[in-house]
């Protein structure tokens, strides 16, 4: 049997002093390959390798595509590329984004969880939202570790708060303890590895090849009445733990992320609406002064729709104003009923 020698981490809003810590800890001999994936901007590249680089004893770089997963190296995923594996070889791949974002942390998750099942070590470390989650039960349930962040230790802890939430963690830990799980991990022994389940499996393929035939949806769960809101095709609830959705594209969403893209989708709509509305009422108010003065009554009545079109992109943005007050609210149940 080998050891436990994938280690796949994540990261969101905090990530880049968390990660200069905790690869920093890690030993110039750790008999394990180190995955990275660190939310970033998609319009410009990384510099997270050259920062990481400065503190580690492992070597660092941004990942390439084909290249053999090499034992001792740190593998950080490029700006607006998916991180994946397969058994041997580091894979790149611009496929659908899954929860808004390119990398995205469960995509890494449930590749290495399909690839390299109980040799795998997952970590959700500070971050926004539940990017990991997803991601975590799957290496559970292909035999992996799962370590979280302790919340109470994280800059942002809504991450690994969602990770332990749904999924029997084995180490929930401070971040100056993560790197020494880590090292003491790898050098067990990993134990038999349970078959990967179906789903997973063809989860890790989208993310992998980018590409789903519309006359296999039926496989991704039950059909919603949800659009996606990347690309507005028709959303099917994925079975199991969190709740989440995936439309035939590819783009895959936890509940709390798809109401979170709905939100911003719903407040780009009315941002328009509020631009026609003044743009109208501007545009009325002008051809009310170029009426002639013998037509007052036409006049009158453009000026009155005028201040109609002013009123309503104020009432527009009263709602958008009360829309932010309810994202501040309580987070979404992501277990499905």
């Amino acid at each position: 049997m080998s050891n436990r020698n994938i280690v796949v981490i994540g990261a969101s809003l905090g990530g880049v002093q968390a990660l200069r810590e905790l690869v920093g800890h890690l030993p110039g001999d750790l008999p394990a390959a180190v995955f990275i994936v660190q939310h970033v901007s998609p319009s410009s590249p990384t510099m997270l390798p050259s920062i990481l680089a400065t503190r580690s004893d492992l070597p660092v770089r941004s990942a390439l595509n084909g290249e053999p997963i090499g034992t001792g190296h740190v593998y950080i995923a490029p700006s607006d590329h998916h991180l994946v594996m397969d058994e041997h070889h580091v894979r790149l791949a611009r496929s659908p984004k899954e929860n808004g974002a390119r990398p995205s942390i469960d995509t890494l998750f449930r590749a290495a969880a399909a690839y390299h099942r109980s040799a795998v070590i997952g970590v959700v470390l500070t971050g926004q939202l539940h990017d990991g989650a997803a991601g975590m039960v799957a290496i559970k349930r292909c035999g992996g570790i799962a370590i979280a962040q302790d919340p109470s230790d994280a800059q942002y802890p809504s991450m690994p708060l969602e990770a332990i939430r749904l999924d029997d963690i084995d180490h929930v830990l401070p971040l100056d303890l993560i790197a020494g799980a880590i090292n003491r991990l790898t050098r067990e022994e990993a134990p038999p590895s349970p078959p990967v389940p179906p789903d997973v499996m063809m989860e890790a393929k989208i993310a992998e090849s980018g590409s789903f035939t519309i006359d296999r949806q039926h496989q991704l769960g039950a059909p919603t009445a949800y659009s996606c809101p990347e690309c507005g095709g028709p959303l099917w609830q994925v079975p199991g733990e969190p709740r989440r959705f995936r439309c035939h594209t590819g783009h895959a969403f936890t509940a709390s992320n798809l109401l979170s893209q709905q939100s911003d989708e719903v407040e780009r709509s009315l941002w328009g609406a509020i631009r026609a509305l003044h743009e109208r009422a501007k545009l009325l108010m002008d051809q009310a002064g170029a009426v002639t003065s013998q037509n007052r009554r036409r006049a009158d009545a453009l000026r009155e729709q005028s201040e109609q079109a002013a009123e309503q992109a104020a009432v527009l943005q009263d709602l958008i104003a009360t829309a932010v007050k309810m994202d501040d609210g309580p987070a979404v149940d992501e277990k499905s009923p």
